[in-house]
Order: structure tokens, then C-alpha cells, then sequence
């Protein structure tokens, strides 16, 4: 759905994207190569709510976007404390860790 239509969308339910919507526009962004759009994403997400299991997530994204297995391992380490309670959760928490592992091995 182009970034319009997404956004005509929500402006027709009379609200805002929330942490949730922001951290999959996040994901989709940077599955698309645009780092920038990405980070982004994830900052507004925080922004709206910085507790969030999705606004943590971001900040992991966020990490693999720029590269940095310190921001990582932090963001994987903040998830330990937390319940992850289903299979998307459980499957976000081995996207970071395997990102952090692979950039240990290089």
C-alpha cells in the first residue's frame, strides 16, 4: 500500500499510527534499503511510547539498521526482563539475536 493511502487510511479512522503501526512501517523500510525511512519509523514509535515490547523492538531494528551489535545486545538484554508471550515476539527476539551473533563472528 503506497505511503498515501496508508496514511489516507488512518486519517479516515480519525487517528494516528500508533507505536505498533510505526515500528512495521519501520520494518518494512528497512527491508526496502531505506535506512533513514527506518530509523525514522522506529523514533516515532519510541517517541509515543518507549515501554512498549513494539517500541523495544524498534530499538533493536534500529541497531541492525545502523550496524550496531552494542545497541543489539542492550535491546535483547531489556527483552530478557520481559514476557514474550507469542510467536511473532519469539520470532523478532532470533532476528536480533542472530544479527548479534553474526556480527560477533566477523
Amino acid at each position: 500500500m503506497p505511503r498515501a493511502a496508508g496514511e489516507s487510511f488512518l486519517k479516515a479512522l480519525a487517528r494516528t499510527p500508533d507505536e505498533k503501526e510505526w515500528f512495521y512501517r519501520g520494518v518494512i523500510q528497512l527491508y526496502a534499503s531505506d535506512t533513514a525511512a527506518a530509523l525514522n519509523a522506529f523514533r516515532r514509535g519510541e517517541q509515543l511510547d518507549s515501554a512498549s515490547v513494539r517500541s523495544t523492538f524498534g530499538r533493536g531494528y534500529a541497531g541492525i539498521a545502523r550496524r550496531d551489535r552494542t545497541a543489539v545486545a542492550s535491546v535483547l538484554s531489556d527483552l530478557e526482563r520481559m514476557k514474550v508471550v507469542d510467536g511473532e515476539r519469539h520470532n523478532r527476539l532470533v532476528h536480533l539475536a542472530a544479527f548479534a551473533s553474526h556480527l560477533q563472528e566477523q
